[in-house]
């Protein structure tokens, strides 16, 4: 990328991960989820930090499925977020 685009890329880019986690089985394909969250991060040059990927992802629960949206903020050095909603 070049010019105009690379800069607003760099500075305001975040990458984003959908799935959906149950009470019964956890976060459905977590491996594949978090293996292209990581192949991202890495060829874009985000900050991820595995424990803090872990601590979220213990943090969801309740009694109903989830659709779940991670997001990996580079502008805020790594900063992640979590957003669930009930299906």
């Amino acid at each position: 990328m070049e010019g105009a685009l690379c800069e607003a890329f760099s500075r305001d880019c975040a990458l984003i991960e959908t799935f959906f986690w149950s009470p019964e089985t956890g976060v459905r394909d977590g491996a594949a989820h978090w293996a292209r969250l990581r192949r991202s991060a890495v060829l874009l040059g985000f900050p991820l930090e595995d424990a803090a990927l872990s601590a979220i992802l213990e943090s969801l629960g309740g009694v109903v499925p989830l659709r779940a949206r991670l997001t990996l903020a580079r502008a805020l050095r790594g900063h992640h977020h979590e957003c669930v909603s009930p299906l």
